[in-house]
């Protein structure tokens, strides 16, 4: 393959030096993405799976001692023990070759026989007894279990007093403390103990007895606890076939892919073939490719012949895919837009296919716009299973735009009934509300009104915006009864949204709000916000009164938010208060904040003020802000005196935040000044820092340059972030360098920071020359995702490169490709 791709490479530097199409760059792409697909296959598989291989028959013995060889030194020995009992001696010594010799000694000679237990007395529950309070319960636990009848039951009673007067330490998880005792007394408690034990509706405790439970009992722990994978893989062994026909239906409704897979695993020993048909049914529907190929590996020990062989081949599949499915949809989205007809709906739907089941933000946002009614819905019933709760909500929300009533009706539901703990359903509401109707509205605003977390008021502000008069009405209401200071900020945040009598009543609200908030530095801030809606001078000056009380690092960030909103003389005296802070750095916040906002004398006192001030970078940071306002000659002092502080800085870590904040004031020759002294730090991290945020202020000539001083930064890693944001605004004739740079030490965002530059600047030849330098890199050195991800934004330069037909070539090899390495 390595010749037939070389090959192809020679075929397109040709075509395109002689200014013909690179016919051959299509096939070019084909075969690296051939070899760079089998190099991204993950080499290591779970213990489990290659002990199933290889004792199913499925793997050879030389196949599983090479899995051991991918292990590092330290993870071999349990794969090894798992392995040995399936050897023969040949295979046993080879593997235990390749152990460390302790630990080869250790399971040649096999796991010792444990000791037999011995008998304990009264002396044995005695000395328990008086042991430290904090052990008591656990030497009894210890004892206890040993004891001969009669004296048994009287350690049983000592052991259970011992549990509830027990006291866990500081830093100890009580949670444990029951289970372990029932887990221990299990077997010796009389009824009126066990009746009390199972009073307890922890899962944990009821596993703990579910040796001691009737047939009936068994049908309540099932029926009453909340199924969870410990619970249900607890109970188990003690199930007739009834009873785990309800504990598999249970196990295979649980949404979460770790619970599911771990109450497959422990239900399986104990299903009969039908059951394991439905559960390998279950286990082939979770998600999340780990958890499925746990599951599967777990059941495929109890299935036989070819059932069994299947299993563990959808196994193998699932923890062998290589997982940039990200990627795959950003490259098949932009495949599909290039295409037409049928195979820009098998483009689609294989996007579709894959969006369904990582419906993430990265992998829906190039999608949805392309889709049609049927793949919306195959994505919208993938989003809506998606196991975790973030996921799931954050899915629904880039889908918003393009659902239909009826989905919308289903997305709600599903937003209904996420727990509020496990994930915030703001965000979410917000964007669906747009698309909403009056009756959905009133759910999304019921499910904002059934939030009780301490986030609760961010549910309800988004959704305000779009609320009926009538539904208004009813969420000023609920506003009304948070907490004040959730009340000021909710209720300030619904005044734009309101009209009327209800906006007149809201606002009285949060006035009365705002000013009974406990804490000063609260207060300034809700008073603050509804500074828009109230006028009135004595309201501002209530605010600089507060402000003046508090301590100088709160006056200083709220006289900068507070500025917007003055004028004449309380501007005035925001000026002096924030004169007076005794703290260089936290005066030239203030000041820096309400530099904007100043004129006249107040701009002539401020600028005074601040020409006298230490130089520093705190002066600096101020006059650059002052030089945004001022203008001509007073400009020019503010810039010039600016760049000298900045220049003047020593330390390095300083010096690169200065030279980068002065940056946004300078003409052409204050950023040649500035740009050399950022090249000529010597702390690598401090140059790519002050050069990353450089780049954007800069001329063609002065990016060269630029260029010219990321090529020095040393270690070579640090040049990737300067690099990136030198490429997105670099003219063609540095892409072939930045794209040279950027495989000098291949990074993924580099490569596609270059190619997305390249196609913006699409039709030059340099563009083109650089896009093919980084797609080469990327297949040759990357792993896939990123050679997807840059072939994505390449797509419309290969098709001007390589012909005509070359999307549909491209889209046909990228088919190949994905069915072969999914």
């Amino acid at each position: 393959m390595i010749d037939l791709l070389a090959a192809a490479r020679a075929c397109t530097d040709a075509d395109l030096a002689g200014g013909r199409p690179a016919v051959s760059l299509v096939e070019e792409i084909r075969l690296g993405l051939a070899g760079v697909s089998a190099r991204s296959l993950p080499a290591v598989l779970p213990d489990r799976l290659v002990e199933q291989l290889l004792l199913a028959g499925e793997w050879s013995a030389e196949q599983a001692l090479a899995q051991v060889e991918l292990l590092e030194r330290r993870q071999r020995p349990v794969l090894v023990e798992a392995l040995l009992p399936h050897l023969q001696p040949p295979h046993r010594a080879a593997a235990l070759a390749l152990l460390d010799p302790e630990a080869a000694v250790w399971l040649a000679a096999g796991r010792p026989p444990a000791p037999p237990e011995r008998p304990t007395s009264r002396a044995d529950l005695d000395a328990a007894l008086a042991a430290e309070d904090y052990l008591r319960l656990w030497e009894l636990l210890d004892v206890v279990p040993r004891l001969p009848e009669p004296l048994r039951a009287d350690g049983v009673r000592l052991a259970l007093a011992a549990a509830e007067a027990y006291e866990p330490g500081d830093f100890e998880d009580d949670a444990d403390r029951w289970p372990a005792v029932y887990r221990a007394l299990a077997p010796f408690l009389d009824e009126a103990q066990l009746a009390e034990a199972l009073g307890s509706a922890e899962p944990e405790v009821v596993v703990a007895l579910a040796s001691r439970l009737d047939h009936a009992r068994l049908d309540r722990a099932l029926a009453d606890a909340a199924a969870s994978a410990a619970l249900l893989a607890g109970l188990a062994p003690y199930l007739d076939h009834a009873q785990l026909d309800t504990a598999l239906v249970a196990a295979s409704a649980l949404a979460d892919g770790y619970e599911r897979a771990e109450a497959l695993a422990g239900l399986a020993p104990y299903l009969e073939a039908v059951q394991l048909e439905r559960a390998v049914a279950a286990a082939a529907a979770i998600m999340h490719r780990h958890h499925r190929t746990a599951a599967l590996t777990s059941l495929a020990a109890h299935l036989g012949g070819t059932r069994r062989i299947e299993a563990l081949r959808l196994a193998l599949a699932a923890t062998t895919a290589i997982g940039d499915n990200v990627a795959q949809v950003q490259l098949l989205t932009a495949l599909a837009s290039r295409l037409e007809g049928a195979e820009r709906v098998a483009a689609l739907d294989r996007a579709v296919t894959l969006a369904a089941v990582e419906p993430g933000v990265e992998t829906l946002a190039p999608l949805v716009a392309h889709l049609d009614g049927a793949q919306l819905e195959r994505v919208l019933t993938g989003a809506l299973r998606v196991e975790d709760a973030h996921a799931r909500l954050t899915a629904i929300t880039a889908l918003a735009p393009r659902l239909d009533a009826s989905q919308l009706d289903r997305a709600l539901l599903v937003v209904a009934a996420v727990e509020p703990w496990r994930a915030s359903v703001a965000d979410t509401l917000g964007g669906l509300a747009p698309y909403l109707d009056a009756a959905q509205l009133d759910e999304a605003l019921a499910i904002a009104l059934a939030d009780t977390t301490d986030l609760s008021h961010r549910a309800l502000m988004a959704v305000v915006a779009h609320l009926g008069p009538a539904q208004q009405a009813g969420a000023v209401s609920a506003a009304v009864a948070m907490p004040v200071p959730e009340r000021a900020l909710v209720l300030t945040h619904m005044l734009p949204h309101l009209d009327g009598a209800v906006r007149v009543g809201a606002l009285g609200h949060a006035r009365s709000a705002a000013e009974a908030v406990e804490y000063p530095y609260q207060q300034v801030e809700a008073m603050t916000r509804l500074c828009p809606y109230l006028p009135e001078a004595a309201w501002r000056a209530g605010i600089l009164d507060v402000i003046a009380g508090l301590d100088e690092h709160a006056r200083a960030h709220h006289l900068t938010e507070l500025a917007p909103h003055l004028d004449g003389p309380q501007l005035d005296d925001a000026l002096v208060t924030a004169l007076v802070i005794p703290d260089v750095g936290l005066r030239a916040l203030a000041l820096s904040g309400m530099a904007a906002h100043l004129s006249g004398g107040a701009l002539e006192r401020a600028c005074e003020a601040v020409f006298g001030m230490p130089a520093g970078p705190e002066r600096m940071r101020v006059l650059v802000a002052l030089a945004a306002v001022l203008s001509g000659a007073r400009r020019a002092r503010a810039v010039a005196v600016a760049l000298a502080d900045a220049l003047a800085v020593t330390d390095e870590w300083r010096r690169a935040s200065a030279l980068t904040g002065v940056a946004a004031c300078l003409d052409s020759d204050g950023l040649d000044q500035v740009l050399a002294a950022a090249a000529a730090l010597a702390d690598g991290g401090r140059c790519a820092d002050a050069l990353t945020n450089l780049v954007r202020h800069l001329d063609t000539a002065q990016l060269t340059r630029a260029l010219a001083a990321v090529e020095t930064i040393t270690p070579v890693h640090l040049r990737a972030r300067p690099l990136s944001a030198l490429t997105r605004c670099a003219p063609a004739a540095l892409l072939p360098r930045t794209a040279a740079m950027a495989c000098e030490d291949p990074a993924d965002g580099t490569f596609v920071a270059v190619a997305r530059r390249a196609a913006a600047l699409a039709g030059t030849p340099q563009a083109g020359a650089a896009a093919l330098t980084v797609l080469r890199a990327a297949l040759d050195d990357g792993h896939r995702a990123a050679a997807l991800a840059v072939l994505a934004e390449m797509v419309s330069l290969v098709a001007e490169t390589a012909g005509p037909d070359a999307v549909k070539q491209l889209w046909a090899a990228v088919t190949e490709t994905l069915d072969r390495w999914p």
